[in-house]
């Protein structure tokens, strides 16, 4: 008989021992199978293992250990003897059922020397029922194994959960600060637009009160220049009253004494006429004078105005701009520490 060799199941949970139930043999397996993992469990299947009912009775216990889907492993097993007492262990019949088990079969018979055909058509032989133990898993090792799966797989979690944690805050960085680009963005378009808009709208205005001021200030001009005309016109009428009537009086005096006085009444009209020249001429220079002076002080004092509105016009201007500036820096703070808090949470 030939069969392919099966592999052991590398942890098995349930094992199928074939032996006497009162043997040394299934004493030694059991010790030895929990001496290595405790946890296994065993169903032990009692059967004779010699004599004339040996074979039938170890074929049906492997019969019904390898219908049961629980058993992941059968071991068939007993101590030492004579080669009469193995015999059993030679016949083909045994041996056929070994080799047409669909669980994975173990033969542990005899001493280390004993040799049968159970062992030739099993998947695995063990020297002796205590090396029964060697096809499970020693706890110990499978624990020292487990914690260093466990700590491998504990740096391997926190490396991928640090890799995790630094892609996500770059990519939370990355998005906070597109998102804080795209608001001081559409914040500095906003400013832009509401100075542009105020100051349009201040230039407008002081545009608009130039044009009055200058309106006001060239009406008055025209008014003091009126003014000017009518002194001139009537200092102009004065005077030539005055001459007229100086002339008037001097022709008649002239007239009377012409005979007698021609030449001192020329000198003393002559005289005459000077002073009054020079009394008219000044009043009027004095009158033109006074006039500029107040015309000029009213320009002085209109000018001063003016430029005082418009000191005042950019002092708001500034403070305006000042305190947009300030909510923006206000907005700006409040949005980083939204930020943060969103970070930290």
């Amino acid at each position: 008989m030939t069969r392919s060799i099966r592999s052991l199941p590398e942890f098995p949970r349930r094992i199928g021992l074939v032996t006497s139930a009162d043997s040394d043999a299934r004493e030694d397996a059991v010790t030895s199978l929990h001496g290595r993992h405790p946890d296994v469990d065993i169903v032990i299947h009692h059967t004779t293992v010699q004599g004339d009912d040996a074979m039938l009775s170890m074929m049906q216990a492997i019969s019904e250990l390898d219908d049961n889907a629980h058993i992941d492993v059968i071991v068939l097993t007993r101590g030492g003897g004579s080669e009469k007492d193995l015999r059993v262990f030679n016949e083909t019949p045994l041996c056929r059922v070994i080799h047409n088990t669909t669980t994975p079969f173990v033969v542990g018979v005899g001493h280390e020397n004993d040799r049968t055909l159970a062992d030739e058509v099993a998947d695995k032989r063990v020297m002796t029922p205590t090396h029964a133990g060697e096809i499970v898993p020693k706890k110990e090792d499978l624990e020292t194994e487990l914690e260093d799966v466990t700590d491998r797989l504990d740096r391997a979690y926190e490396r991928t959960v640090q890799t995790q944690l630094e892609a996500t805050v770059n990519n939370l960085d990355t998005a906070y600060e597109q998102q804080v680009d795209s608001n001081l963005a559409t914040f500095s378009t906003d400013l832009d637009r509401a100075f542009e808009a105020l100051t349009s709208e201040r230039l407008t205005a002081l545009e608009t009160e130039l044009e009055h001021a200058l309106e006001s200030f060239e009406q008055q001009k025209a008014h003091e220049k009126e003014k000017v005309r009518e002194l001139t016109g009537r200092l102009n009428s004065v005077y030539q009253r005055t001459v007229q009537t100086q002339l008037e009086d001097t022709e008649e005096r002239l007239d009377n004494a012409y005979k007698q006085h021609v030449t001192s009444e020329l000198a003393t009209s002559s005289a005459d006429l000077d002073h009054a020249f020079e009394a008219v001429t000044a009043e009027r220079l004095t009158t033109l004078e006074t006039d500029l002076d107040h015309a000029l002080e009213s320009f002085e004092q209109q000018k001063a105005h003016e430029e005082e509105k418009e000191a005042v016009a950019q002092e708001y201007s500034e403070s305006q701009r000042r305190q947009q500036i300030t909510i923006a820096v206000l907005v700006i703070l409040v949005l980083l520490l939204l930020g943060i808090l969103l970070l930290n949470l």
